[in-house]
């Protein structure tokens, strides 16, 4: 046993520190056998039920909107073709209406007619069940028995630990519906997104409240079919303005059924003598563009931008895990009443 002495002490007072007992393994019971193998509640009916390879993943896509928003519309997609889009979709704004997603997540779907079932939750309910619920790395359910909540369950790969957690729904009519909103945007980049949050964080420390997209355009000197881009990123401060200019050139491709605009490897086209048509001059509320970009997790954002210079929404998609899973928020331009 080790000892340990005290300093005030002789060298004879020694002090024995007993240390934990061990227990003798042979007296403990073994795991009781498929403990847990029923990993539903089987005996009940349902309406559908959505399974997950790994709740920590839900979470990860879920948490910008969470954070956004204080209530989601969840649609759930089980279509008679197995290659079309499976799992839920989800929609939501914010009180005023200017902010906006739509985001898709593919996951398994049983139930006896599931496809286009709608339930809708408060965003900071839904978060605590699906936090509360999730074990790491290993399959998660969401099932509705009744109508007035959705169950959280989730088995260990040992099948000796299984989580019960219940959310309840709200009233659906309290969500406004996004189906109506057609936004026609004609300019498409990818940014990285380390970038642009990078740029929002700048923005708020040096205490601008918006962030500006500028966009502008001109056809190459020697070739029609080429078009340079030039778009702007910036804001004005306190004491400190600026921006960051990102340049895209594409090559106009047409083909028997479409048009495409490929884009080049170089930007050699740019040079000072270019003269560039404005095509697209607006502000977004900085705090509403971090709500989302301090959660999101993925590598880039596409940003959709309008070609003539008009008043309009921007529209940032974050690809998630494959086209599959993706958020598109939208985001009111600032004015004075401005809603999506």
């Amino acid at each position: 046993m080790p000892k340990v002495k005290r300093e005030s002490e002789s060298e004879s007072e020694d002090i024995t520190v007993f240390s934990n007992k061990t227990v003798d393994a042979s007296k403990i019971p073994p795991k009781p056998a498929n403990l847990g193998q029923k990993k539903y509640q089987q005996s009940k009916g349902f309406d559908f039920r959505l399974t997950f390879t790994n709740g920590v993943l839900l979470q990860k896509f879920l948490e910008p909107a969470a954070h956004a928003v204080q209530k989601m519309r969840f649609v759930i997609c089980q279509p008679e073709n197995a290659s079309d889009f499976q799992g839920f979709k989800i929609e939501c704004v914010d009180q005023a209406f200017t902010l906006a997603d739509r985001g898709i997540f593919e996951c398994d779907v049983e139930g006896p007619k599931a496809d286009g079932i709608t339930f809708c939750v408060a965003a900071d309910a839904f978060m605590e069940a699906l936090v509360s619920s999730t074990l790491r790395e290993t399959d998660l359910s969401i099932t509705r028995y009744t109508e007035d909540r959705v169950t959280f369950e989730s088995t260990n790969n040992d099948n000796d630990v299984r989580t019960v957690y219940t959310c309840n729904l709200i009233d659906s009519t309290s969500i406004d519906s996004l189906d109506g909103i057609s936004i026609e945007l004609g300019f498409h980049v990818n940014v990285h997104m380390h970038t642009l949050k990078e740029l929002s964080l700048n923005a708020k420390r040096c205490g601008a409240s918006t962030l500006h997209f500028d966009l502008f355009q001109a056809n190459d000197t020697y070739d029609k079919n080429i078009i340079h881009s030039k778009m702007r990123i910036g804001f004005t401060g306190t004491n400190t303005s600026g921006s960051h200019d990102f340049f895209i050139s594409t090559r106009k491709e047409t083909t028997k059924d479409s048009v495409k605009w490929i884009p080049l490897t170089t930007s050699s086209g740019f040079d000072d003598s270019l003269k560039m048509e404005k095509k697209c001059s607006n502000e977004y509320d900085n705090n509403k563009l971090r709500l989302f970009l301090n959660h999101m997790d993925c590598q880039y954002v596409l940003v959709h931008l309008c070609t003539d210079n008009t008043i309009q929404p921007l529209v940032l998609e974050f690809t998630i895990g494959g086209a599959r899973t993706k958020h598109t928020v939208i985001v009111a331009p600032k004015e004075t009443g401005a809603s999506l």
